[in-house]
């Protein structure tokens, strides 16, 4: 039996049902598809790059993967065309708040350290690639201290690009993937993530200090631009 392509993640319902010559099984259970899940992508910013003014961006890719990441290997984030990861590019991981374990509940010692290869990432812990010529491919390495990303735990990966000069009417896909190793012979799981529309900046943005900084008072806030 021949499927023309697997869905972009596994459904919701995945159980598959056969029927034939007017007999039918009972739905038995598809295959987990390696496809990153809970995904989402939130931008710090939409404003534009401008040609006298590139537009720093921190861009924050929730993602919760199917397989583990091991120590080894790496994360590869594309954006759409146009926007900038720098060569000497930021990246930062963390464990989403609401499964972030409480790692003092852990004794000091071997129980505590198993803990933290997968539930904290120190700047030290991870290696931000991009391309020798800057363009929007970087990877995330997970090379050092025996860290690695659990299955199935949802992480927070933050990715500082530069915003492209032209605008989007339409969000466009970033795509993420992971590796086995520092190489891409040995894909683990991928996804397209739907980003965000690119804006014109505006030429001038100015916001006036509120008359008054007490609780509860009502206040009018000015912006100028």
């Amino acid at each position: 039996l021949a499927v023309l392509r697997n869905p972009p993640v596994t459904p919701e319902y995945n159980y598959f049902l056969l029927e034939y010559n007017g007999e039918a099984s009972l739905p038995f259970l598809g295959v987990n598809i390696w496809a990153f899940g809970n995904t989402s992508i939130v931008p710090t910013t939409t404003a534009a790059s401008r040609s006298d003014f590139l537009t720093t961006n921190e861009v924050t890719i929730q993602l919760r993967p199917v397989n583990p990441v091991p120590n080894g290997g790496h994360v590869r984030v594309t954006a759409p065309s146009g926007f900038q990861i720098p060569t000497e590019c930021v990246m930062s991981l963390s464990v989403h708040e609401s499964e972030m374990p409480n790692i003092s509940a852990y004794p000091p010692g071997t129980a505590r350290a198993q803990v933290l290869q997968w539930a904290e990432f120190m700047p030290s812990d991870l290696t931000c690639q991009g391309d020798q010529t800057a363009s929007s491919r970087g990877r995330l390495l997970l090379t050092q201290n025996d860290k690695y990303m659990r299955a199935h735990t949802l992480y927070v990966l933050k990715v500082q690009v530069i915003n492209p000069q032209t605008t989007s009417a339409l969000p466009e896909e970033w795509h993420v993937q992971s590796y086995e190793d520092l190489t891409v012979n040995n894909i683990i799981d991928e996804s397209y993530i739907t980003g965000f529309v690119v804006n014109t900046a505006v030429q001038f943005f100015a916001y006036l200090k509120p008359e008054s900084t007490n609780a509860l008072v009502k206040q009018r806030l000015d912006f100028n631009m």
